[in-house]
């Protein structure tokens, strides 16, 4: 109805907003540390370790952890909806979810601290917990869409033939490739970050990208009525 479509269009917002405030401020830090404030003491990797713990340094990493359970908070309901509003389906998605949040907190709290922020050698690093949740999060919710659209799909091929069908072959490209996208992200970050290795740097605004657009593609498809609805 017509709350729905401005609740969407107030996520949208709010979600292209948190992305844009990461990708601005990070390109920001680039700029002060490798040209105005270069010939700081130590340089550049000294003015960023700085910068780190100010409300320029903390600020995307609040952006990037809300837009992050924005994106898995839509995939839980597109879950919830696609299983006709089953909320028994969201029991282990739940519990992961709550895991997110926990080591998302323990992960900004981690990010102010001078002597443990996110690229220090720690012996708790809550980043690494985080990121592997979240993504494990994403995948299993991805799962559960696609075993439910495979099972309907079947189900109206036996009963209208092949072309009635073919609707939701659609939806499940759609989410494959978008959840493909976060996944592959995901995975290139995650392995350099928990390695240590400063590889991590170049693909975390990727990963910041990606989490985004792929709830925006399936708001785009609900906002067109060509996505998955408890009347379908």
């Amino acid at each position: 109805g017509r709350d729905r479509n401005w609740l969407l269009a107030g996520y949208t917002f709010f979600l292209f907003s948190l992305g844009t405030i990461f990708t601005g401020l990070n390109i920001n830090a680039a700029v002060l540390d490798f040209i105005k404030d270069r010939n700081f003491p130590g340089g550049p990797e000294a003015y960023s370790t700085i910068v780190q713990f100010t409300p320029v340094g903390i600020t995307p990493n609040v952006a990037f952890i809300l837009s992050n359970w924005l994106a898995d908070a839509l995939m839980m309901w597109r879950c919830k909806v696609i299983w006709d509003g089953n909320w028994w389906i969201l029991i282990f998605p739940g519990i992961m979810y709550l895991g997110s949040v926990s080591m998302g907190i323990m992960t900004l709290f981690q990010s102010t601290r001078p002597d443990a922020h996110l690229w220090l050698s720690l012996d708790v690093n809550f980043a690494l917990p985080y990121f592997s949740i979240s993504s494990a999060l994403n995948i299993t919710l991805t799962i559960l869409i696609i075993v439910r659209l495979i099972m309907h799909q079947r189900s109206f091929r036996l009963v209208l033939g092949r072309r009635s069908a073919a609707q939701y072959a659609d939806i499940i490209t759609m989410l494959i490739e978008s959840s493909a996208v976060y996944a592959i992200s995901s995975f290139l970050f995650i392995g350099p970050f928990g390695g240590g290795n400063s590889v991590a740097l170049v693909f975390l605004p990727i990963l910041s990208q990606t989490q985004v657009i792929a709830p925006l593609l399936i708001i785009s498809r609900v906002s067109r009525q060509q996505a998955w609805t408890h009347e379908t």
